[in-house]
Formats: structure tokens, C-alpha cells, sequence
């Protein structure tokens, strides 16, 4: 009887232990607010993006990551623009973001701008960008790119080929961008044109049961020299394309190769205080292509 208590009491201790030992409700984090500020050369200060973490007990809504009621300044060497937040519906909720009204200014190059960002904690946020120069094309991508029909060996295509000027930015180093305008429709764009749907590219080789390529609209690359082969890859979609060619500046440039290339938060990507995320700029070039469909279904 004394062995059978024992053994009970044993029993009930352990389950308490274990049951004590599990791991708590993740209830408590540490709010990170994240700022995301591109200047273009050329282009208005437009799209700074302030957010926040969300705890992940909560459902996530981009929306409720807004930080909607700060006070943002860029300083160029004369100037002082305040910014205002643009908030959009549900369905365009990421281009909600810090504009500045008057869209005729427009980012100069080789010029230092800086930012303040007051948190309505009074918290504030600070970081300083030199504009690259501006590049432009040597030699620009064919609009009209046809798919080849053999997908098993993809060959070179010299009309894809493309080179800019350097910018004299001192380092080479340039994101090569590529966007699909249109997933839905592309017959539209065509001479006459046709009521014919976009589609998703198939790679067919020894096995005809291979899934279509992932459905991604933007694909990054870089390049550390101001020239670019096409590479057929970088398309997900037939039909019309942009392809952007940015030269960034130092804080955008690791920006992008810690965070962007690799997505994860590190602080040796961070050009700002106060906060993480960057505050960089960048010159951008930009053609228009159009990727024709080859013969299969």
C-alpha cells in the first residue's frame, strides 16, 4: 500500500514538473519599427514606408504594421519637405505610404539628403544618403522577345543583351530588375490585338508533367558590371515586361544584399538610427519589353 502511494505521489510531481516545463504563450515581444526610404534621382519623394512589428498571437494585416501619425522631414541643402501619409484601400493597402505633395520636385543627383522621422513617442529616426549619378543606356533590350519552343535547351538570345553607362558611381554594382505588367491579360498589347490571356511559362523537357515555373511578378538579380546578357529565367509570365536597372547608392546597396537577397533582419544592413531599415537612393534606367508565347498550351 505504501509502495502504491508512493508510486501515485511520484507520479502526480512528475506530471507537474513537465506540465510546468512547457514553453509559455509567446505574448510579450519587443516592437521593432521598420523604415523603408528610397529616393529616386529624377522621380518625386514619394513611398517612404513606416511600420512596425505585429505580435504573432494576432492575425496579420499589413494595415495594422502602419505607422500612420509620425512627422517626416527630407532635407536636401536648401530645402525642407514635410512629408504626409497617403493611405490606400484594402486591395492597393502597400502603396500606402509618406508622399510629398508636390510632386515637381524631383530627387537631384549627386547631392546629400537627410531624413528625421518623429515617432509620436517622440522617438525620432535619422539617416543621410549621397544620390549616385545618373546612368543611362548604351544599348537597350529588343521589345519584342520571342520564348523558345525547345524549353529543354534554352539558347542565348543577342537581342536580350543589354549595357549602360556606369554612372562614374565609383562601384559597380547594379540590381537588374524584372517585372511582369501584366499576369492577366496579353493579347491587348498585340498588333491587331487579340482577346488571348497571359499565361505562366512551362519548362518542358524529359518529363512534359513538369509544374509551370512559381508565379513571381518581380525578379531581382545584380550585376557588378554595368552590362547584362538576357537570361530567360528572370521571366515567369509571357507578355508585357519593364526591366529597371538601379544603381544604388552604399545604403540601399546593403540594403538590398542582407535583406532583400536573403531576406533576415541584420543591423550591418541598417543605414538609420533610431530604427531598422535604410534610408538610400538610387538612379534608375527602364525599358519596356514584350515576351512572346511559344507553341505550347
Amino acid at each position: 500500500m505504501k509502495s502504491s502511494l508512493k508510486y501515485n505521489i511520484f507520479v502526480l510531481c512528475s506530471l507537474f514538473f513537465f506540465s510546468n516545463c512547457e514553453d509559455p504563450v509567446p505574448k510579450d515581444y519587443v516592437e521593432l519599427t521598420l523604415i523603408e526610404a528610397l529616393l529616386i534621382v529624377d522621380n518625386p519623394i514619394e513611398k517612404i514606408r513606416l511600420t512596425r512589428t505585429l505580435p504573432i498571437t494576432e492575425p496579420y494585416y499589413y494595415g495594422n504594421a502602419l505607422i500612420k501619425n509620425a512627422t517626416i522631414f527630407i532635407y536636401d541643402d536648401e530645402n525642407e519637405f514635410k512629408l504626409t501619409f497617403k493611405e490606400y484601400d484594402s486591395a492597393n493597402i502597400k502603396q500606402s505610404a509618406y508622399y510629398y505633395a508636390d510632386t515637381t520636385y524631383k530627387i537631384k543627383p549627386n547631392t546629400e539628403y537627410k531624413l528625421r522621422v518623429i515617432l509620436n513617442n517622440g522617438n525620432e529616426i535619422t539617416g543621410t544618403t549621397i544620390t549616385p549619378n545618373r546612368i543611362e543606356w548604351i544599348r537597350k533590350i529588343d521589345y519584342l522577345i520571342p520564348y523558345p519552343n525547345d524549353t529543354f535547351k534554352l539558347p542565348a538570345y543577342n537581342g536580350g543583351q543589354t549595357e549602360w553607362t556606369n554612372g562614374d558611381s565609383g562601384t559597380l554594382f547594379y540590381i537588374y530588375s524584372i517585372i511582369c505588367l501584366d499576369t492577366l491579360w496579353y493579347g491587348k498589347y498585340l498588333t491587331p490585338p487579340t482577346i488571348d490571356t497571359n499565361r505562366r511559362i512551362r519548362i518542358r523537357n524529359n518529363n512534359d508533367n513538369n509544374p509551370p515555373r512559381p508565379a513571381e511578378i518581380v525578379i531581382n538579380s545584380v550585376s557588378i558590371i554595368n552590362k547584362a546578357p538576357f537570361n530567360w529565367s528572370f521571366c515567369r509570365w509571357f507578355g508585357k515586361h519593364k526591366l529597371k536597372i538601379y544603381a544604388p547608392d552604399k545604403n540601399y546597396r546593403q540594403w538590398f544584399a542582407y535583406y532583400l537577397m536573403s531576406p533576415n533582419f541584420n543591423d550591418k544592413s541598417y543605414s538609420v538610427k533610431g530604427a531598422a531599415g535604410y534610408f538610400g537612393s538610387a538612379t534608375v534606367i527602364e525599358a519596356d519589353f514584350f515576351l512572346l508565347k511559344n507553341i505550347y498550351a
